[in-house]
């Protein structure tokens, strides 16, 4: 094999990019960069120039930038798009490949992308405007749902009515869902609980743990012979074909760190992922609390519960006092997720943060550790919610698999899905409200559908698992009712 390198390509080709529509000679003076894009006044006074990179091994130029590329990351919060984005675009950057993200874009003209629908099959976007300042994280008051209740029962119209007006009007416990707590055998919160106590071996042993309720085979063969060997070296060598995960980046810093430096080894696993473990020991102990708080004193306002004035401003609280008390409303309730920077309630609900704590082996007076990505500053969370701009009807259709939400697209290019009832076979609900950020909008279904979620989870768990052996079965019976207890 030729240890030579193909040549360089120094000349400029036809760029065919849709992001990247500059003038194609290398150089472009202030001047003709202030003509361009005139609506950038202020770039008159200032001296820009900007090169092209020659750089450009001809294979990169051929699969990259001959052909426009959109790359969207989806999926649930806090699972790493924005990491992954920005290595991605850094990499492609480092080849010669002019990248930008799409949430927001710096000195570009709206009118650059009036054709991009055209080259994209299965992706529409628009509603490009000028705006002052970028979108950064933390800035987003809340989302938006639209949901379709199928094969509702309920005779009468007046009482489903009654139901979502109830709803509307008293709102809905603002727990965590049970996706906070993940799908496997070994829940979330659990891994969190030994990264709080410190106890680094306990929560790698559960990390890696073998679980069968696993979906990927390839993983469940990794983490069974891991657990049969400990040997690394033959796991990662190839021998058994794997891809990259949690677990994997976890057996990769082990061989690198080795025993004697377990943190160094967890540090492997992407922060937000750690963080995620220590946020679901959180929320499960904010939803025992919340459950013991509706056991004893229902939705009544004490003296020295903590109130905030600003539903979307949860960084002001203040106590709730004799003087007070009557003007507060129960939506202005929060209830502190535990951590060293935050404020505890001033009455016997502080104990009870203690008492949970305890029986865990951590301190509650002990959570800021000397390695930050294990210290929890803490947070607040409404106790109720209500939703917001609730739009709502009932619907009649004749086959189940009839869907007759429109998305945004529809609604603009006016296309109507057609829902028509010759029989009124089956009767829906189409249900549009807004939440605040954080709440999950499966929580607020529930007090609708008046509907256990943990139990629909186990009897859906143990149809897709029917092959577990019995004491899997029974490990995972006893993690959901736990679980169960706290949402209930």
């Amino acid at each position: 094999m030729s240890n030579q390198q193909e040549p360089i390509e120094e000349k400029t080709e036809e760029n065919n990019n849709v992001f990247d529509e500059e003038p194609q000679q290398d150089i472009m003076t202030s001047e003709e960069h202030t003509v361009k894009h005139d609506i950038h006044a202020w770039r008159r006074d200032r001296s820009y120039t900007y090169q092209r990179n020659p750089l450009l091994v001809r294979p990169c130029r051929d699969r990259l930038v001959r052909t426009p590329t959109v790359i969207a990351m989806c999926g649930l919060p806090a699972r790493g798009k924005t990491y992954i984005s920005k290595k991605l675009a850094r990499y492609l950057q480092w080849i010669g490949i002019k990248t930008k993200g799409i949430n927001t874009i710096l000195k570009v003209l709206p009118n650059k992308f009036k054709n991009i629908n055209q080259r994209l099959s299965s992706v529409k976007v628009g509603n490009f405007q000028l705006c002052e300042i970028p979108l950064r994280l933390g800035q987003l008051q809340g989302n938006r749902f639209e949901i379709f209740i199928r094969n509702i029962s309920i005779e009468f119209n007046e009482n489903i009515q009654i139901y979502v007006n109830n709803w509307i009007e008293k709102g809905f416990i603002n727990y965590f869902g049970l996706q906070r707590f993940g799908s496997r055998t070994l829940a979330t919160q659990t891994v969190g609980k030994y990264l709080l106590q410190h106890d680094w071996s306990q929560a790698i042993n559960a990390i890696l743990a073998y679980d069968e309720t696993i979906t990927q085979e390839w993983l469940r063969n990794l983490l069974n012979q891991w657990n049969k060997t400990h040997d690394i070296k033959t796991i990662l060598d190839g021998t058994i074909p794997y891809r990259r995960s949690i677990e994997v980046d976890l057996l990769r810093g082990l061989q690198k760190h080795g025993q004697t430096n377990l943190i160094g080894a967890l540090s492997s696993i992407p922060r937000n992922t750690r963080l995620l473990y220590l946020h679901a020991y959180q929320s499960m102990i904010w939803n025992k609390i919340v459950s013991k708080r509706l056991i004893t004193y229902g939705t009544e306002i004490l003296i020295g519960d903590l109130y905030i004035n600003d539903i979307n401003n949860d960084t002001n609280v203040f106590y709730v006092t004799e003087n007070n008390r009557n003007n507060i409303k129960i939506e202005q309730i929060v209830l502190p997720l535990p951590g060293y920077d935050i404020k505890y309630p001033l009455n016997d609900i502080h104990s009870w943060y203690k008492d949970l704590l305890n029986e865990d082996g951590i301190n509650i007076d002990q959570m800021k550790y000397q390695v930050k990505d294990y210290s929890l500053p803490g947070n607040y969370r409404q106790f109720i919610v209500r939703p917001g701009q609730v739009d709502y009807r009932i619907v009649y259709y004749d086959n189940m698999n009839d869907d007759p939400l429109q998305s945004d697209y529809d609604r603009l290019i006016n296309h109507d899905n057609n829902l028509k009832s010759e029989l009124n076979k089956y009767k829906g609900l189409i249900l549009a409200f807004s939440l605040p950020k954080s709440s999950y909008a499966t929580m607020a279904l529930r007090e609708i559908l008046h509907r256990n979620e943990s139990k629909l989870q186990t009897h859906h768990q143990q149809d897709e698992q029917s092959s577990l052996t019995n004491e899997t079965t029974i490990n995972q019976e006893e993690e959901i009712e736990e679980i169960e207890d706290v949402i209930l």
